[in-house]
């Protein structure tokens, strides 16, 4: 007693379904991301390019990616806005970032002691292979 045919046409349907309206709705913020660029603004491309837009046309825009040179793109290879250097904005509350880098300062000298140590020790296997070969 299997699926009858509703069933399997809704275990096919169902993904494909989910599918197209994932797609639609990026698509809508593709439009819409290209509809509210403007000169000036900072972008990033889908490969990674950060840039100043100096011109933005209907389907294209060109970026200035250094001082001068421009580059020209199709608007649907920008991925967004550029907010900045992820590795410096802290994704974390200041008051964890506090915590996270006092702990790292802490994890640090222990390292650092642990170092010593071994360096200490051996000095100490040198010298005493030094002190046998005399």
């Amino acid at each position: 007693m299997g699926m009858g045919p509703n069933g399997m046409l809704l275990m096919f349907a169902l993904p494909l379904l989910l599918m197209f309206f994932m797609s639609r709705s990026q698509s809508k913020k593709q439009k819409d991301l290209e509809s509210g660029l403007k000169v000036g603004d900072k972008v990033l491309t889908r490969m990674g390019i950060v840039g100043k837009l100096t011109e933005v046309g209907d389907t294209r825009v060109k970026l200035e990616i250094a001082p001068g040179v421009n580059v020209q793109f199709l608007k649907t290879a920008i991925e967004g806005l550029d907010t900045g250097d992820p590795k410096n904005a802290p994704k974390k509350d200041d008051k964890d970032a506090k915590k996270d880098d006092a702990k790292d300062s802490k994890d640090d000298k222990k390292d650092a002691k642990k170092d010593d140590k071994k360096d200490v020790e051996d000095a100490k296997k040198d010298s005493k292979k030094d002190d046998k070969s005399k």
